[in-house]
Formats: C-alpha cells, structure tokens, sequence
C-alpha cells in the first residue's frame, strides 16, 4: 500500500485539534478501508487522501485507471495496528453500510457538538477577556474622568487668580493714573510760577541794569565832583595864599593907610571863597552818602537777583524731574512706581 498523495483541508477545528496528532490514524484508516474491501495490500495501489472536515475521502488507483471512492469519519477508524487488521476474516468486513452511514452521521454531529463546546469555551474565555478590559476600562475611566475634574478644579481657581489680578492691576493703573494727574497739575503749577519768577527776575535785571547805569553815571558824577573840589582846593590854597598875602597886607596897610580898601575887598573875597568850599564839601559829603546807599542797594539787588537765580534752577529742576516721571505706557502698563 503505498500512500502518495494526503490533502488536508483548512478546518478551524480540525487545526485546532492537531492534525499531525491523528496522521496515524488516518494511515489506519487507509489500511482498514482496503481490508475491509478486499483488496490485497500486496497489489500496487496508488491512493489519494483527502481529509475534510470531519471526513476522510479516498481514492484508489490500480495503475492509471480509478477504482473506488470512499468517504467515513475518522471516529469510526480502530487504533488496532495493521497485522491485527490483516488477522480478521476477509469475508467479514468490520463494517456494514447501514451501520456505518448512521455511526457517522452521529460521529459528524458529536464532532459538530465538540467543535461547538471548543468555540462556545473560546467564546467564554473572550468574554472573560472582554470583561477584565472592560473593567480595566472603566478603572482607567473613573481615574481619567477624576483627573479631569481636578484638572477643571485647578482651571477654575486659576480663573479666580487672574480675575482678582485684574482688578488687582485695574485698581493700581487707576491709582498711578490718578497721582499722574495730580503730578501734572503740580508741573503747570511749578510751570506758572516759573515763568512769574523769571518775569520778577526779568524785571529785576532791568531795575539792576537802570541801577547800574545810574551808579554809572553817579560814579562819573562823583569823579567830577571829587575833580572839582581838587579844583577847589587849589583855588582854597591859592585863597589861603591871597589871604596870607592879604594879612600880610594888612599888616603893611596898618602901616600905610592906602592899602586898607584893598585890604576890605579881599577878607570879603576870602570869606566867599570860605563859603563857596564849605558848600562844595557838604555836597562832595552828601554824594559820597548817596554813594554809599547806591552801592547798598546794588549789593542787595546782587543778592536777591542771586536768590531768584537759585530759586529758578531749582524750580527747573522741578519741573523736569515732575515732567520726566511716567506711570504708565500707552497700553496701560505700571513702568515704574518706585519714584516717590
């Protein structure tokens, strides 16, 4: 008997099952279905096996012409070994055609049945498999939607943070805003009272100016005088020389009566001439007190012309350290707080 050809048909239960597992059992099944027939192992016999689920079918060959076709179910094959299949009667086969049509039909159905359990326990075992993942699932859900709800916990505080930090802001811009208003009116008041202390000072340096111009012309005035009462010493000690002569004169006259008029006309003389230099020196004194107040008054105007000097530099500065400070930019953001 030789075996040439074993076709397996792709069967998920008979996979599942093992085919290598039941190879010997087909090979029996081969030897038996030629005992049974009759024929003689010993011929040449080309066969061709064909297993479908759950069935063998086989095709014998002697040469190249066919001989028989037979399809049973592996169930109804004997595990006995081939000499004790080759001990039982020819004459006597193991098995009747009515038999074996029901036998295998009820084979058929209890594999049928077996390949159902088998599905139906796969089945099980992936609904076990589909309830852990879902459990798992719905662990992983509970802790997913628990995550989000801390997660909207967290967003919702942090909307609370920045609303309060906007009014927080809002109130500071209002604040700075308000205290640049007042600085800016502080600026024009500074600004108004700049410009009235420069139009004193202005008003002040033309006085000075006229102060000047006049102490300029009393100084000219003054050099004149003083040139004048040198003169008018010179014509005191000239008089003093006239009048040393004319009491010398008078001494001569006392002598000599004729001298005596003349001697008259020049004491008159002198004594004009004494009046006229008393009058020029209580005016030269009388300048020179002007003078003095002059000069005072100068000092005093340098003085409070100084002080409104001070006062306009630092009133400047002022205003330019009022003008230079800035709260806020055009968007409405703090620069700087810290000025004050």
């Amino acid at each position: 008997l030789i075996v040439s050809d074993l076709t397996v048909a792709p069967s998920d239960a008979w996979l599942n099952a093992g085919i290598k597992e039941r190879k010997g059992k087909i090979l029996r099944a081969v030897e038996q279905l030629f005992y049974c027939q009759e024929w003689c192992p010993s011929k040449e016999f080309s066969t061709r096996v064909t297993l479908q689920m759950p069935k063998l079918r086989l095709e014998a060959y002697y040469g190249h012409l066919y001989a028989t076709v037979s399809t049973f179910s592996l169930d109804h094959v004997s595990d006995m070994p081939y000499s004790s299949l080759c001990s039982v009667p020819r004459s006597s086969p193991s098995f009747s055609p009515a038999y074996n049509g029901n036998k295998v039909k009820i084979e058929n159905l209890q594999e049928q049945l077996r390949d159902k359990d088998k599905q139906l326990t796969n089945l099980k075992d992936r609904v076990k498999s589909l309830q852990t993942d879902s459990s798992n699932t719905d662990t992983a859900l509970a802790t997913l939607e628990e995550a989000l709800s801390e997660k909207e916990r967290i967003i919702e505080r942090l909307k609370e943070q920045r609303e309060r930090d906007d009014r927080e802001r809002i109130e500071e811009i209002e604040s700075f805003k308000k205290e640049n208003k007042d600085l800016k009116e502080k600026v024009n008041a500074l600004q108004a009272e700049l410009t009235e202390k420069e139009s004193s000072l202005i008003d002040l340096k033309e006085h000075a100016s006229s102060l000047a111009s006049a102490g300029l012309k009393r100084d000219s005035k003054l050099k004149a005088l003083e040139i004048a009462i040198e003169q008018k010493k010179e014509e005191c000690s000239k008089l003093e020389a006239q009048l040393q002569k004319a009491h010398e004169a008078e001494e001569e006259a006392r002598k000599n009566p004729e001298f005596a008029d003349r001697l008259k006309q020049l004491d008159k003389e002198a004594a004009y001439y004494r009046e006229e230099c008393g009058k020029t020196q209580a005016e030269v004194d009388r300048l020179l007190e002007i003078l003095k107040e002059v000069e005072n008054e100068k000092n005093d105007k340098d003085k409070k012309i100084a002080e409104l000097e001070s006062e306009t530099d630092f009133s400047h500065q002022r205003i330019f350290y009022y003008g230079t400070i800035s709260f806020t930019n055009k968007d409405g953001k703090l620069i700087n707080k810290n000025h004050f």
